[in-house]
């Protein structure tokens, strides 16, 4: 299958999800290096980028399984 070469990536769902929190979390480690941070308030921190970064890695995941199926066909 040939893309033809005025065609342009498009900016889908999964791609929007992922900068989304990938900005955030990289926001947030920013802040947690800069400032002086309670302990409590950089634990909770490091939590919710934990979520993030395992949302992101889903979300890719997810991605990444649809495509086999719509290039193996079974969609």
């Amino acid at each position: 299958m040939h893309s033809s070469p005025s065609s342009k990536p498009k900016l889908g769902l999964l791609n929007l999800i992922v900068i989304v929190l990938s900005i955030y979390v990289l926001g947030a480690l920013t802040i947690d290096t800069v400032y002086k941070l309670p302990a409590e308030t950089s634990t909770l921190l490091n939590y919710i980028m934990c979520v993030f970064l395992s949302g992101i890695l889903c979300t890719v995941l997810s991605g990444r399984k649809q495509s086999k199926i719509h290039a193996v066909g079974m969609d």
